[in-house]
């Protein structure tokens, strides 16, 4: 995992799983009528190169195993709520 960067919505930083490269992104909105609860918004983008974009291949999908191993990972986190995924591409 590389080291943290900021940008103007949040973080990233950038993995390498099974020979492949994900760039994970997080940013956390404020909840006010909850409480002060946050709402954590994590993304995973697959990398990919020209020709696996022109050609369709290696699209990120619901069973990518970097995919589940974050949704399994925060599912098991206690304090975490209603863990969801909302778009796969």
């Amino acid at each position: 995992m590389s080291q943290p960067g900021a940008e103007d919505w949040g973080w990233y930083c950038y993995v390498d799983w099974n020979g492949r490269s994900y760039m994970l992104g997080s940013c956390a909105y404020e909840e006010e009528d909850q409480g002060g609860a946050n709402e954590w918004l994590l993304q995973i983008e697959k990398q990919r190169s020209l020709i696996e974009r022109l050609r369709g291949r290696e699209k990120l999908g619901p069973d990518d195993q970097c995919v589940e191993f974050f949704q399994k990972l925060l599912k098991s986190e206690p304090e975490f709520s209603e863990v969801s995924v909302d778009e796969v591409r």
